[in-house]
């Protein structure tokens, strides 16, 4: 095919051109199988960072197949907004929240979160609890719900 230039329209393939198999040596049945992927994927990413930032290096994460980036921040640490948008699920909300308030070592950070009409009678009083903190901020998006307005409306009022 590769003498083709130019392709008209798209055909059907009668016969399977490529089968996985599931089978005992396979990453697809294990990806400790094949221990070798998670370092190609460590040189791949390095090589990418190589050419893109050389002041970020790669090594494996917690998982088979995942990586942490390591890099360092510039002087001054710039400012990230954490935008989440939310409807009703207090209980959700405040899991997330306390995480990022009990886990995040990085100092310079606002938290945007986008309150989508929730009804629950506890999510308002919680949000304006929230509201108090002066690296969070609620802002109410008072429409049906679309993310791509939602989004927007993040966006432009985010100060990271």
């Amino acid at each position: 095919i590769s003498h083709i230039s130019h392709i008209s329209h798209i055909s059907h393939i009668s016969h399977i051109s490529h089968h996985w198999r599931t089978i005992l040596g396979s990453t697809v049945y294990d990806l400790g199988e094949k221990d070798y992927a998670t370092g190609a994927g460590i040189k791949a990413l390095e090589y990418y960072w190589s050419v893109v930032d050389k002041g970020i290096t790669v090594e494996q994460g917690l998982f088979p197949t995942t990586y942490r980036f390591n890099f360092t921040v510039p002087d001054p640490a710039p400012k990230v907004s954490i935008i989440i948008p939310a409807y009703n699920g207090k209980a959700i909300l405040r899991v997330c929240i306390g995480s990022i308030l009990a886990k995040t070592r990085y100092s310079k950070y606002e938290i945007v979160i986008i309150d989508n009409n929730s009804d629950e009678p506890a999510p308002p009083d919680y949000l304006a609890a929230l509201a108090e903190n002066s690296d969070i901020r609620v802002l109410a998006y008072p429409n049906k719900c679309n993310d791509g307005a939602i989004n927007n409306l993040s966006v432009d009022n985010v100060d990271g």
